[in-house]
């Protein structure tokens, strides 16, 4: 399927991409340049606590009345915190579009961050964080992340924090955030039934306060593959099942060798009943309750990693087999047949997706934000296709041979 996209340089340095689609609503997914590197380390959840409080009250409404305001014109709206950057989301009629995107803004341009409003936050955000903590996939994956960056890395942490880190969160951290907006490098993808320039013209409204300062530059130590294995325990009482986080570093998303990691790792963990994890750990072995691998792919760095879900007393079995599947790809290679299958996989699966307002919206967000260019689309499928077997030998060697990795045990 192709997009026909239109994208616009936005005063004050943005960029609008759109695609227009025959409907009465529309779908906005866009960023502004403040990700988790800016965090001081000792307010670790710093960038989420400010996304979430900039619709909570400015000194003219209180958060009540903004999401009045906004659900009155049957919209909605959103802002979180990511890795590499601050993101929204709006959904909105066509008819009410522009004057949705203009308020949303403006009540972030004049947030107040209400010290009672940010109590009430925190106590949320707290309690979630314990909720969390009950959860061995959750905590897994935090320790997984600690011992594969290192501590000053933004990728060290998770991005909802810590109780240490959002305890510590004052009303002048978020005003100190706020004066960091900028539109410089802020990325808005519309899709739905809204012209590209009436688009343009609506995100060059609710921009046109905010300054145009040149963003805060990620910057973050190199990091390295572990030399050996590197394992840690951790202990969630009251579960039932262990959870296993196993993976290592691999590449950043504009690596050459992104795809073909795409390909790999299609082959081994999510193509079918989750590739050969599944079929032989947990179809033919029948130690896994789920198992499957993935490759997160951002700015300034990427890994991969096999997750899975299994009775606490078999984990040692499980990961014996997960490894040796490890081993056998990076060893053997695929056969021509697997490899032909997900290639077919890959190139079904982005046209399936295709269909979802979210999904192409996603898919503008991520060409814009790592210069992947506006044929992206083709440039994928002619990168899936052009790779081949001696390619999944190399880069399985390169990135998943079980020699250096990080393997993270939470059971009960």
């Amino acid at each position: 399927m192709s997009l026909e996209i239109v994208r616009e340089e936005l005063a004050g340095g943005g960029v609008l991409l759109a695609v227009k689609r025959p409907l009465r609503s529309v779908y906005v997914l866009g960023s502004l340049p403040l990700g988790s590197h800016i965090e001081p380390g000792e307010k670790e959840g710093l960038l989420n606590m400010f996304a979430q409080m900039l619709l909570r009250g400015t000194r003219e409404e209180s958060e009540i009345e903004i999401i009045a305001e906004i659900a009155g014109m049957g919209s909605s709206a959103s802002f979180s915190a990511s890795y590499d950057y601050l993101a929204f989301s709006i959904k909105s009629t066509t008819s009410r579009f522009k004057e949705t995107v203009v308020r949303v803004f403006n009540y972030a341009l004049g947030a107040s961050f209400p010290e009672d409003e940010l109590e009430r936050l925190r106590g949320r955000v707290l309690t979630n964080l314990r909720e969390l903590e009950q959860n061995p996939g959750f905590v897994a994956g935090r320790e997984f992340r600690k011992l594969l960056f290192p501590e000053e890395h933004p990728y060290s942490k998770v991005v909802i924090g810590s109780r240490e880190g959002v305890s510590r969160v004052a009303r002048e951290d978020l005003l100190e955030l706020k004066e960091m907006m900028t539109r410089r490098g802020a990325i808005a993808a519309v899709v739905g039934g809204v012209e590209p320039e009436d688009a343009a013209e609506a995100f060059e409204k609710a921009l046109e306060g905010f300054g145009t300062r040149n963003p805060p530059q990620p910057r973050a130590p190199r990091v390295s593959r572990p030399e050996g294995r590197v394992y840690k325990e951790v202990r969630v009482p009251g579960r039932v099942q262990a959870v296993v986080v196993l993976g290592s570093l691999a590449v950043p998303r504009v690596h050459p060798d992104y795809h073909k990691l795409l390909v790999v790792n299609d082959i081994l963990g999510v193509f079918g009943l989750m590739g050969r994890l599944g079929r032989r750990v947990r179809a033919e072995a029948g130690l896994a309750y789920y198992v499957y691998s993935r490759v997160k792919a951002m700015r300034l760095a990427g890994f991969w990693r096999i997750l899975g879900g299994f009775n606490p007393a078999r984990v040692g079995e499980a990961v014996s087999l997960m490894v040796e599947e490890l081993d056998r790809i990076t060893g053997e290679g695929v056969s021509e047949r697997e490899l032909e299958d997900s290639k077919k996989h890959l190139i079904g699966s982005i046209d399936v997706m295709m269909e979802s307002l979210v999904n192409v919206a996603q898919l503008l967000h991520t060409m814009e934000f790592h210069k992947l260019g506006l044929d992206y689309l083709d440039k994928f499928k002619k990168e899936v296709e052009g790779v081949e077997l001696d390619d999944i030998r190399e880069v399985a060697e390169k990135y998943l041979k079980p020699e250096g990795y990080v393997e993270v045990v939470a059971r009960p």
